[in-house]
Parts: C-alpha cells; structure tokens; sequence
C-alpha cells in the first residue's frame, strides 16, 4: 500500500470515528444510553439524566444496541486520535515507541519536567484558540443536554446544539495532533485531561443551574 492509500485509509477511519460518536452524541440526548443504564427483574432501562424519569424501559434489542453502541462510540475516539498521529508529518513507530519506553524513568527528572512544564507553556500561549474550545466540551456537553432542551427543544439540541460545536471543537485541537504541532504528552494534558479539570472546576458554579433546569 503506498503511502497515499494510507493516509486515505487513515482519514476514512477517523471520518467514520468521528460520525460514530456524533451519532452515540445524538442517540444519549434523545433516548439515554445502556453504558449507564440498569437491567431489573427482566426489564431493561436505558439512563437518561435529561428526561423525566431518568431511566426509560426499552426492549432488550435496543438495549443491546445502545451497550454495544456506547462501547464502539468510545473504542471510535481512540481510533480517531490514531488516525491523527498516523497523519502526523511524524506518524509513530514501534521503534520510537519503544525508545519512548525505556527512557520513561528518566522522564520525570527535575530537568525533564521543567522543559516539559516550559513546552506546556510555549502550546497553550501559540495555540490557545485551537484547544481552549475543547476545554469547554465536557462542560458544554451537561449544561446543552439538561438545559437546551427547555429553551430550543430536545430534537434539536440532542441532533444539531450538542453533537456539532463538540465536533467542531475537538477537530479543532485534533489538528493540532495531525499537523504535529503537539507531542503525546503535550496532547494527554491539554486535549485529554484539561476538559475535565476545567469541567471539576465549573461544577459547584454549575450545580445550581442545573438543579434548577431540572425544576
């Protein structure tokens, strides 16, 4: 295969992760999700914390369906960020990976973290408009699904208001990983775990809204 097929083949997995998981978006908004949901006395329950009541009975099919769906949904995003490196001007190997690998010990030397602490710094002030939106998904994410459906309706927040600014954000900084302007350990911090520190900061500010969108 020469490297032009590759680099198609690669674009075409994360075209097809990235729709998968708009579409898992979609399906927890408007119906619930089995990841979270419950199996009782031969009954099974999709979760739902944007409806009333929160777990809504469905047929063991679509149950089975929703797991399964969740579970591919994020199995998608990890193949989606593959896809990234992959397409990167300096796509992985086993070897790098390996010399990654044996000098992990030296990695968390004083040294080694100051320069990683300072390379930290130098992305988030040159590429701050590509993942400062991501930052926000998560947190996006909760107050859309419980409050975008009282002001626009829950068809058009669970189809079009959550699913497409999520995408956008996160192609957005997955760029940044496909052009090689962010090593994996820059990407871990700023695209994998800062929307979540951002979204446990935002939560006791949070709490009331959501208490009382769900009034």
């Amino acid at each position: 295969m020469t490297p032009a097929h590759k680099r198609r083949v690669w674009r075409a997995i994360a075209v097809i992760g990235m729709l998968n998981f708009m579409a898992f978006l979609v399906t927890s908004v408007l119906m619930g999700d089995a990841l979270n949901g419950q199996i009782s006395d031969g009954h099974y329950y999709l979760f739902n914390k944007f409806h009333r009541p929160t777990y809504v009975e469905v047929s063991r099919n679509v149950y089975m369906y929703s797991w399964w769906h969740g579970v591919s949904a994020f199995a998608s995003m990890l193949l989606v960020l593959l896809s990234a490196a992959m397409l990167s001007d300096r796509p992985p190997t086993i070897a790098g990976l390996t010399e990654d690998l044996k000098d992990l010990p030296r990695a968390f030397t004083p040294i080694r973290l100051g320069l990683f602490a300072s390379s930290l710094s130098a992305v988030a002030s040159s590429h701050w408009k590509d993942v400062v939106p991501f930052w926000f998904a998560p947190t996006y994410f909760i107050v859309m699904g419980r409050l975008g459906g009282l002001v626009f309706g829950q068809l058009l927040t669970g189809t079009v208001l959550v699913p497409f600014p999520i995408a956008w954000a996160f192609l957005r900084a997955g760029r940044l990983i496909s052009r090689g302007d962010l090593s994996f350990g820059q990407a871990l911090i700023w695209v994998f775990l800062m929307p979540f520190l951002v979204l446990l900061a935002l939560i006791p500010l949070l709490k009331p809204v959501l208490t009382r969108g769900t009034g």
